[in-house]
């Protein structure tokens, strides 16, 4: 089955609608969508469980906060067969004097889940959501002990920029 990305109007969106991925487990991957609004208790505890995953030292997201980041980004969501959200990457845009662009942030998808084509098919709605909305370009940073990571990145058209990245911590 071949999916496809929507193309929705304005921001608070959390997934992208039907995508069946490799059913190489017994529990096939599905990416899903439905409105901010719609967010359940459950889901929460699945997202803030992935950025635990991703960064051990992650504080939990709040239900007020995760509305927060939907109503200024777009997050897409992969789903097993049970409906649990087993992976996660998020689409920032803003608009600079250059033009407009995105950032990808918080590619997760589950140890027990990954090499099933979940990050890819993650990416590919993203990419496809910043393609319609005209973007200059993406950017997204990966450490480079994240091997698998950054081969997924470069198969997909990412290319390693020869630049510092700084940060400021605050």
């Amino acid at each position: 089955m071949r999916g496809f990305c929507l193309q929705l109007q304005g921001f608070g969106l959390i997934g992208i609608l039907h995508f069946r991925l490799e059913e190489e487990e017994s529990v096939p991957l599905y990416t899903y969508e439905y409105p901010s609004d719609a967010i359940q208790g459950s889901d929460l505890k699945r997202i803030n469980g992935l950025l635990k995953e991703f960064s051990p030292n992650a504080q939990p997201l709040s239900l007020a906060e995760l509305k927060e980041i939907l109503s200024v980004s777009y997050m897409a969501v992969l789903r097993d067969g049970r409906k649990a959200i087993v992976g996660m990457a998020t689409l920032v845009t803003y608009r600079k004097p250059t033009g407009c662009v995105g950032v990808i942030e918080d590619v997760i998808v589950t140890a027990q889940c990954r090499g099933r084509g979940g990050g890819r098919q993650l990416l590919r709605c993203l990419i496809g959501n910043a393609r319609q909305m005209r973007l200059k370009h993406l950017e997204l940073t990966s450490n480079p002990k994240r091997v698998e990571a950054r081969a997924l990145y470069q198969s997909l058209g990412f290319l390693l920029r020869d630049t510092g990245c700084f940060r400021l911590q605050l």
